[in-house]
């Protein structure tokens, strides 16, 4: 998860300007370009002589951003916009999709769901023109793994695909990982709920907040993605025409993740409820316990009073069995108002 340093913005200066948009997480890049076809695929970690001119299908990939000199360098393969390129530069980006000039950029975000419970982000990005599709994520992992096993598989239906097919199956991939994230909430939170109705002491507090935050920021960023699944529907170039029954269903994957996104925020607002009522009784609980105590010693603290007084002249304690009739009186009141308290149900 990102840290809380100070992000760096850019204050007074010209759209256009690249630099780093946030922290940056891998110094150190990777690169993967893979070219295919039905009939072909090769992989290497070097961009081909005269690509821009080559009519072959290529993937290129690069994970770790330090070097914005790579990312324009990657990005002028797509012919990026200046501003497309400082918004895949822009770390805390929201998602978007825009096409400029026969470029379309997507940025979307990946997560991961820690121990704590909180999300690590990464951010995507893709650059799709003509027969080139150009990746770049902030760190390595095995977001796309499956992918490339899919490619370098000669029977595999992606291999005899265009290139706008495999931008969508890169959405729809990371898409469906948000499902592992929401099904795990899901349990926990379902686990707490029924750790609170049995007022369980492993019912954590501080758990449940952090689940109502995770929740909130994947819903927050699936309703944006949501928008723009609409926005690709919409868009003329790139053979999305085709492809508008795939998106359909990525937007289905969607909508259902928000779904459970709005049960998981209802079943929070009832754990978090049922938590507090929970609190509440067991003061309520402690309350009676402290009254019945004080009830009871109140007319003993009185009587104790009465006779601790220091005045010369008191009858009561020249008797012999006076301090045992004292304990006995005190005893009996005790007893009666603790049975008195039973009767009435006050406990």
């Amino acid at each position: 998860m990102r840290t809380s340093k100070r992000r760096n913005r850019k204050i007074n200066k010209p759209p256009g300007v690249l630099i780093h948009g946030g922290e940056v997480i891998q110094e150190n890049s990777h690169l993967d370009v893979i070219e295919y076809s039905q009939f072909k695929y090769s992989k290497c970690h070097t961009i081909p002589e005269h690509i821009s001119r080559l009519r072959n299908q290529y993937w290129i990939n690069l994970e770790g951003l330090g070097s914005i000199e790579e990312v324009n360098q990657l990005a002028n393969i797509a012919k990026a916009h200046k501003l497309q390129i400082e918004d895949i530069l822009n770390f805390d980006h929201r998602p978007k999709v825009e096409s400029i000039n026969g470029t379309l950029l997507l940025i979307f975000k990946r997560f991961d769901l820690n121990e704590q419970l909180a999300l690590n982000t990464e951010q995507i990005s893709l650059l799709l023109r003509e027969n080139k599709l150009v990746s770049f994520q902030e760190r390595s992992g095995n977001s796309f793994d499956h992918i490339r096993k899919t490619l370098d598989d000669p029977t595999s239906y992606l291999r005899g695909q265009n290139i706008t097919y495999l931008f969508y199956r890169m959405i729809d991939s990371i898409a469906d990982s948000y499902f592992e994230i929401t099904d795990e909430l899901e349990d926990r939170i379902t686990d707490l709920e029924n750790w609170v109705i049995g007022d369980d002491p492993r019912v954590d507090l501080a758990q449940i907040l952090q689940i109502k935050k995770t929740t909130y920021v994947m819903r927050k960023h699936i309703r944006s993605m949501c928008e723009v699944i609409m926005d690709l529907r919409q868009t003329e170039h790139f053979n999305m025409d085709q492809m508008d029954v795939f998106f359909t269903d990525v937007n289905d994957h969607l909508s259902h993740i928000l779904e459970q996104c709005d049960h998981i925020m209802e079943a929070t607002a009832r754990v978090i409820s049922i938590y507090h009522s929970n609190s509440g009784n067991r003061l309520n609980e402690i309350m009676k316990r402290l009254t019945l105590v004080s009830t009871i010693f109140i007319p003993l603290s009185f009587l104790a009073g009465l006779y601790g007084m220091n005045f010369s002249h008191m009858p009561e304690l020249n008797a012999p069995y006076g301090y045992p009739i004292l304990l006995g009186v005190m005893a009996l009141i005790a007893v009666l108002i603790y049975r008195f308290m039973k009767r009435s149900r006050w406990f």
